[in-house]
């Protein structure tokens, strides 16, 4: 945890940008770890809550486009925005459902959000289409907002005709029988 507590303020100071692993992933892992009890100071997450809470700005970020999946962006930004949201680090849940628009717009039309499609499990920096789609299904289930409804169908519809290739792909859609993660209805 001491790793994280320094790299997650220090990527955007010493990159210039902010990044999906660092002020995505990283930062939800830090405010679940809140959520357990762990002492944060809140500087440590100050500057990535305030930055996520801005979802327009998330496509002006500086990363390298080398590197750079816009619709991975905005669903790890995303979840880890709802992450705060939901451990208390942030009240307002406008900042949330302008996130979920940008999500939304990534789905692609089979239902699925396709990140790194190209493998059956993603690989070691995204989360694949199963994976993703459900995390989606999650912000546009928190977002609470009635325009997701049809985005959230056709991604379940998606989820149960996805095919099974892998561990890790198997173990994805059994989390989305969980109706709470990626329910058919709002």
């Amino acid at each position: 945890m001491e790793f994280l507590k320094r790299e997650v303020p220090a990527w955007s100071k010493n990159n210039g940008c902010y990044s999906c692993h660092n002020n995505g992933d990283a930062a939800r892992a830090l405010y679940k770890a809140t959520q357990k009890g762990h002492r944060i100071s809140t500087d440590v997450l100050a500057e990535t809550t305030a930055w996520l809470s801005d979802p327009h700005l998330w496509d002006k970020n500086k990363g390298d486009p080398g590197f750079s999946d816009q619709r991975l962006a905005n669903l790890q930004f995303a979840v880890a925005l709802l992450t705060a949201s939901e451990t208390g680090h942030l009240i307002d849940k406008k900042p949330l459902q302008a996130a979920a628009r940008k999500v939304a717009a990534d789905q692609s039309p089979s239902g699925a959000w396709l990140i790194d499609s190209g493998t059956a499990v993603g690989s070691p920096a995204t989360y694949g289409s199963i994976g993703a789609t459900m995390l989606a299904c999650r912000v546009l289930k928190a977002a609470g907002l009635e325009a997701h409804r049809n985005a959230t169908r056709g991604a379940q519809h998606w989820l149960n005709r996805a095919p099974v290739k892998s561990v890790s792909a198997a173990a994805s859609l059994l989390l989305t029988l969980d109706r709470t993660v990626c329910p058919q209805d709002l």
